[in-house]
């Protein structure tokens, strides 16, 4: 028995209509057996790259950053060190929901330079993921 990709599974999910009242795992019970259907027909089967998700929209990261720099100040505007600084970004390089130099979950900048826009910079400030504190 293959074991099947999520991404096949979320294209065969994305192609079936929705019933109503089924459940997640009867959908992807359908979808599995639809795919083995196609493979065992000798279907070809095109996957889509997964797009690249965008970051939250202007309002939402003005929503943010306003709740960060409330965080920041009623903290005594802590700083973090340019090292520290380094240390997150490299982090948030790495992370696949950096887009544009913007993190696609909050919508903050995360730049080299030690200046306010920063959320790297903001002490009080922390990773969504739980990847930097």
């Amino acid at each position: 028995m293959a074991i099947l990709d999520p991404r096949q599974i979320a294209v065969i999910l994305k192609s079936m209509d929705i019933v109503e009242n089924e459940l997640p795992a009867e959908r992807l019970m359908r979808a599995g057996a639809k795919l083995s259907k196609m493979i065992k027909d000798g279907q070809s089967v095109h996957f889509e790259e997964r797009p690249q998700a965008e970051i939250p929209p202007l309002f939402i990261r003005g929503l943010n950053f306003a709740a960060a720099l409330v965080r920041w100040t009623t903290a005594g505007m802590p700083r973090r060190t340019e090292s520290e600084i380094e240390e997150r970004l490299a982090i948030c390089q790495a992370c696949p929901h950096l887009v544009d130099h913007h993190c696609n979950l909050c919508g903050c900048a995360c730049v080299e330079t030690d200046q306010l826009m920063n959320k790297l910079a903001l002490a009080t400030e922390a990773c969504p993921l739980g990847k930097w504190k």
